[in-house]
């Protein structure tokens, strides 16, 4: 007997990506399949337009971290695999059979982890040509929670997703997955297009500066994270060089901007495996831009504490 499905999708104030999701399962999803909408605290009408589909809208009244709106989702589930869709993805032919394939295929009592890297838009921005579309190519150690399938049996395994994490929450609940032995498989046939990538340099800004929350909540998720540990680095660089030279220090300043643009530079080689990558000036920005949102996370990670504390 095969395994049944949930898909489950938490949105804060997605209505106009919800429909294209929504349209996209409607039109691929050639079996009836349990569609959960998690409505996390939305003042729009995303419930509204969830709800003239085939599927299940709960509200959340306060808004939750997606973590959190996640395990709500599965609190209603019924399927013995839950497939988790960022409301701003739209899924193809391809991820429908794929997900069909699946759950014809897998007991009910498999420890499941699989899915892939969410592809970029299908009208991309220079942004997404220049740094999402590379990233997507390179290996990954675990998949990203807008396009990630796990069991039933693997979810009440290790607790579900992490709620304290306000971002990260994939990493950590792919690591803790293969802790439990699971074994984490990308499977390109998992096709979906991440339609909410940021256009600008300043939705790219305010994108990393939330997303490295993940990194500098726990000091244990900091010590792990290599890129958490350059954002200290970067972050130090940064205002040493605030505070140099406005006082006219001039041989430390220029040391301090030699090392920042060394550590820009050193890490797109290093994340590209790429020499070659220096000669486009455009990636190097956007790195540049990537630390400094980073960083700006940083700063409010450590000013949140000194607020609890006082």
């Amino acid at each position: 007997m095969s395994a049944s499905g949930t898909i489950i999708i938490p949105a804060h104030n997605e209505q106009d990506f919800i429909i294209n999701l929504l349209e996209s399962l409607k039109v691929h999803l050639k079996k009836p399949t349990q569609i959960i909408v998690v409505a996390n605290a939305c003042t729009d009408a995303t419930a509204n337009n969830a709800r003239g589909y085939d599927c299940e809208v709960i509200e959340i009244a306060q808004k939750q971290d997606p973590s959190t709106a996640r395990n709500k989702g599965v609190e209603y589930a019924y399927g013995d695999i839950f497939a988790f869709l960022d409301a701003d993805v739209e899924v193809t032919e391809k991820w429908c059979s794929a997900f069909q394939g699946l759950l014809d295929s897998t007991d009910k009592n498999s420890l499941i982890l699989t899915g892939d890297q969410c592809h970029i838009s299908k009208n991309p921005s220079w942004i997404e040509k220049n740094w999402f579309f590379p990233l997507r190519e390179l290996p990954k150690s675990y998949i990203n929670s807008g396009n990630l399938i796990a069991s039933r049996e693997l979810f009440v395994r290790i607790n579900g997703f992490d709620s304290s994490l306000e971002t990260g929450e994939d990493v950590d609940f792919c690591r803790r997955a293969v802790d439990a032995t699971a074994e984490l498989i990308i499977n390109p046939s998992f096709i979906v297009f991440h339609e909410g990538f940021p256009k600008t340099m300043r939705r790219f800004l305010k994108r990393e500066r939330w997303h490295g929350k993940g990194d500098f909540q726990q000091f244990s998720h900091l010590v792990r994270s290599k890129t958490a540990l350059l954002t200290v680095v970067f972050t130090f660089i940064h205002g040493l060089l605030l505070i140099l030279i406005p006082i006219a220090i001039y041989q430390c300043s220029k040391t301090s901007l030699v090392a920042l643009v060394v550590l820009v530079a050193a890490t797109c080689v290093i994340r590209f495996k790429s020499l070659s990558i220096l000669r486009q000036p455009s990636i190097l920005a956007v790195q540049y831009i990537y630390f400094l949102g980073r960083g700006l996370s940083f700063l409010d990670t450590i000013k949140t504490k000194l607020t609890r504390k006082v």
